[in-house]
């Protein structure tokens, strides 16, 4: 009886330390990102278009290196949390942007 619930309790710790969920994985998704012009000069700065045509801002946009700055829009793939609905009003403009915590950003 000693053996079995010994057998037990290894299987349950072997059981529950081998689990691998979802939690901690951060999304990643290909964007087109759009640089609208510095805010000083009455831009729009950094703006981030979905798949699904929802153009969003980073909380974070001044991580972002000066390369990404094109007059042309460019193909990119982010890695991102914090997408839970939050707007941010920018660009003298009334339009509402949802926004995300950017954590890289990379050229495909």
């Amino acid at each position: 009886m000693k053996d079995f619930i010994l057998l037990l309790a290894l299987s349950s710790f072997i059981f529950f330390a081998c689990d691998k969920s979802n939690a901690d994985v951060t999304p990643t998704t290909d964007v087109t990102l759009r640089w609208d012009g510095d805010y000083a000069l009455d831009g729009c700065g950094f703006i981030f278009v979905f798949k699904d045509g929802t153009e969003r801002k980073a909380t974070n946009e001044e991580t972002i290196p000066d390369n990404f700055k094109s007059n042309t829009a460019t193909l990119v793939e982010i890695e991102f949390d914090g997408l839970d609905g939050s707007k941010i009003r920018r660009c003298f403009s009334p339009v509402e942007f949802e926004t995300f915590n950017l954590l890289s950003v990379k050229k495909k």
